[in-house]
């Protein structure tokens, strides 16, 4: 059971638990050796710990994640519905900033699928603490039957009224 517990509080572990999208570390960190000694882990750095000194980050996914360096850069994000009209074309997407990225739909400043087929109407959007999640979320709902995303919507907005209100 002690072997257990030290374990947890290893780095390795708790990199693990906090960066699970950092592929290239990851793998490295997760393919050493681990050493067998508890003491170990006390008396010198372990070579993840090393490696982290030694590396210099290439971008935000690939720098060395610590728990107060994770709740710092944690950026929001939202997973938003547009539709054309009420049971229309319908558009999922996601952002960190949903009344910059409605806007931008509304006034087709971005040349694709929503100014196509006229997809401006903000009928439905969740938000999340990390954007991370909210990108799942995005994906899962791509995937959704279409009468499963228009339940989603007419559970929270029966009349299919846009919820974005113009800045003045």
């Amino acid at each position: 059971m002690s072997r257990y517990l030290s374990l947890l509080s290893h780095p390795r572990f708790l990199w693990a638990i906090y960066a699970p999208f950092e592929s290239s570390l990851a793998r490295q960190v997760m393919t050493a050796p681990l050493e067998s000694s508890p003491s170990h882990f006390e008396s010198s750095p372990s070579p993840f710990e090393s490696s982290l000194r030694k590396q210099e980050p290439r971008n935000r996914l690939t720098r060395p994640v610590t728990t107060q360096h994770f709740n710092a850069t944690m950026k929001h994000g939202y997973v938003y519905i547009l539709a054309s009209k009420p049971n229309g074309t319908l558009y999922t997407g996601v952002t960190s900033d949903l009344m910059k990225r409605v806007l931008e739909h509304k006034r087709r400043l971005t040349s694709g699928f929503t100014s196509k087929y006229g997809v401006d109407r903000l009928v439905y959007f969740e938000h999340y603490e990390d954007i991370s999640d909210a990108i799942v979320r995005e994906r899962r709902i791509k995937k959704w039957k279409r009468a499963w995303k228009i339940g989603l919507i007419e559970n929270t907005n029966q009349d299919w009224r846009d919820l974005y209100e113009e800045p003045r």
